[in-house]
């Protein structure tokens, strides 16, 4: 499924989320906006306890992105020098990330505001109430519920956070497991237009995964 944002929009076109995918797009990739698309994949197997491992990430947005996989050490350490002249102690929000569950960190240094995309997999997660509800009481999170093409449960929190970063945290439970997927877009130096925050809403209300 192609989505596309609308007509001069710099932001999320569209991101694929494959179960046991073994390529990536390389850091700094510039891939164009008629790429944007969603699509699940079949995992490659089951640990025990039935539940397969977070699908890993590949993306496909307009303009310059860098990627950092959050168990890379270099490209760790890429990420937080990017980052560096965006947040007063880089290293410790990178570290955060990584420690809540963490894989994949995007980056866009020349966005207004300047953005970072992080995908979170909280370890805990992988079972449970796969509702509105229980996302919520999961999460200990509120959040505005929004409508999933596929019938996943989603909610949506914005908040401003240290003054002049605008964080929105997308949560979605797989409807068979109920594993959970934080979407976590920051803009790191000013609010996000209107356009960029319906353009998330319109990507996330379209993830999907494939648990099997």
């Amino acid at each position: 499924m192609s989505i596309r944002s609308r007509a001069g929009a710099a932001c999320i076109v569209g991101l694929v989320l494959l179960s046991g995918c073994g390529s990536s797009l390389p850091v700094g990739t510039t891939s164009s906006p008629d790429s944007g698309r969603i699509s699940p994949e079949r995992g490659t197997g089951s640990p025990e306890g039935g539940t397969s491992p977070p699908p890993s990430i590949r993306f496909a947005l307009p303009g310059s992105w860098v990627k950092a996989q959050l168990d890379d050490p270099a490209a760790v350490a890429a990420a937080r020098d990017q980052v560096s002249d965006w947040h007063p102690d880089a290293g410790a929000w990178v570290k955060s990330l990584r420690a809540a569950g963490g894989e994949t960190l995007l980056l866009r240094p020349d966005s207004t505001p300047r953005t970072a995309i992080a995908f979170i997999w909280p370890a805990d997660q992988s079972r449970g109430d796969a509702s509105v509800d229980g996302l919520r009481a999961r999460l200990d999170m509120e959040g505005d519920p929004l409508e999933h093409e596929s019938g996943y449960a989603i909610i949506r929190h914005r908040e401003t956070v240290e003054g002049s970063q605008d964080v929105v945290t997308y949560a979605l439970a797989h409807p068979e497991t109920g594993r959970i997927l934080l979407v976590r877009c920051i803009g790191f130096d000013g609010l996000f237009e209107d356009y960029m925050a319906e353009d998330f809403d319109l990507v996330a209300s379209d993830f999907t995964w494939d648990e099997s």
